[in-house]
């Protein structure tokens, strides 16, 4: 309290009342500064006159060093210029002496105390605020990093997915699949086994000669391998010094750094094989890695498929050809769109006269078919043309009478018109002999 006559201890007396014992006073402007800088308040009763430096100097001063703290002016004069300049200046409000009832003082300090207690609160709860809205932005810009990573790495994984789907063995699927996950959990080492019947099979190693080519089934139990085997779950594991009670899985294995270990599933569910990786830097492997991985591991479970499938298929082909390769009838395989022979077997190169690398490659023109119509008709309308009596002219120009069947079938994707040809020299030089023989009778007769 800040006053110019000697009614300071009745004042004090109604601010300890109005406020409590903590009230400090001071005989003029210029002291009441320095109490102010030294201790600060929580409310300031300012009179307006005052030698030296007067109350509006002081209430001008206050609001420079803290515009936060109530100040109340009180004056005599009671000139409307004088409230009007106060409340310009900052003032929270404006009392005139003598103040015959103490009670109104007491409002107007109880007033302004509970406005700036007001104003604190919301000042602390808009800093809250802003603090909350600064931590969600960051949560929120980290989340879209995390969700950007994870974008990147799954256009990553789609182009994986396509080069997968190129492959035509297994080797090639596991080589190509281990070192796609190595590089999207950016693994120093790993290797991919598949299932066989007896047991683990090394297909790939990012380290040759640390795992081991074969571990036989029945796993190790308490292993990480034998633990993916039969859970269908991913294995992660931060720190492999810290899990001494880990068994090996059938080789030695890792000692440190962080480790992830991925099932293989097939089609059907059943497990195809592991993938394991390791890393020595740091970060370690994260759920994130784990994640990726296990979307990584769902998309090559049909691209294992289609290889198994591929696979399939090239054998039945080998075992087709096998067969045409030892039967005593002619074949050919044409191509529909450009007639060209992609196949011929022995007997048809044999009828023909001619070594085989002679005859694929070449179109089946009329130097092969007497009829081309045969096989043109069978690509504009699917129909085939069976055991027709045909001439075969062969490498020589010889003609052959043969019995010619045309069907159409679908080898290694492409469509194809299938030809066999029985060489039916032998039966019409018998046909032959016997009109011969029957002339000769009747000669004889």
């Amino acid at each position: 309290m800040m006053r110019k006559r000697s009614w300071r201890a009745w004042l004090l007396t109604s601010m300890t009342a109005a406020i409590g014992p903590r009230t400090l006073t001071a005989r003029n402007g210029r002291e009441g500064l320095e109490i102010f800088a030294r201790q600060g308040a929580d409310l300031v009763l300012v009179d307006l006159r005052m030698p030296d430096v007067d109350g509006i100097e002081v209430l001008t001063q206050v609001k420079a060093v803290s515009p936060a703290t109530p100040t109340i002016v009180v004056s005599g004069t009671g000139v409307i210029e004088d409230a009007v300049s106060a409340l310009h200046q900052g003032a929270w409000d404006f009392l005139l002496k003598p103040i015959q009832d103490f009670s109104v003082l007491a409002h107007a300090v109880a007033s302004s105390l509970e406005r700036a207690r007001l104003l604190r609160e919301n000042r602390e709860y808009q800093h809250r605020l802003e603090r909350m809205v600064a931590e969600r932005t960051a949560e929120l810009e980290q989340a879209n990093v995390h969700l950007h990573q994870i974008n990147e790495r799954l256009r990553g994984i789609v182009e994986t997915t396509r080069a997968l789907a190129f492959c035509t063995d297994v080797a090639q699927f596991g080589k190509l699949l281990l070192e796609e996950f190595a590089k999207h959990m950016l693994a120093a080492g790993g290797s991919l086994y598949m299932a066989e019947k007896e047991g683990l099979r090394l297909i790939h190693s990012l380290d040759p000669g640390h795992a081991g080519t074969f571990i036989p089934f029945p796993l190790p139990r308490g292993s990480v391998f034998e633990q993916v085997m039969a859970d269908k779950q991913p294995v992660l594991i931060k720190e492999i010094s810290r899990h001494t009670d880990l068994n090996s899985s059938g080789w030695r294995g890792y000692r440190d750094g962080s480790a992830l270990v991925f099932p293989l599933p097939d089609e059907s569910g059943r497990m195809a094989g592991v993938v394991s990786l390791h890393s020595k830097s740091s970060p370690p492997f994260m759920e994130q890695d784990r994640e990726v991985g296990m979307i990584l591991a769902s998309y090559s479970r049909e691209a294992l498929r289609a290889v198994r499938a591929s696979k399939s298929l090239r054998e039945n082909e080998r075992r087709f050809r096998d067969i045409l390769d030892t039967i005593q009838t002619g074949i050919f395989v044409v191509d529909v769109a450009s007639f060209e022979i992609l196949y011929a077997n022995p007997a048809a190169a044999k009828m023909f006269g001619a070594p085989i690398d002679a005859i694929v490659g070449h179109n089946c023109n009329e130097a092969l078919c007497q009829r081309v119509q045969d096989c043109r008709s069978l690509k504009l309308f699917g129909r085939g043309v069976d055991l027709a009596e045909r001439v075969l002219r062969t490498f020589d120009g010889h003609e052959v009478p043969v019995l010619k069947s045309v069907s159409r079938t679908v080898l290694q994707g492409r469509e194809c018109i299938l030809e066999s040809f029985i060489d039916l020299s032998e039966q019409k030089h018998i046909q032959a002999e016997k009109a011969q023989l029957e002339r000769q009778l009747r000669q004889a007769q």
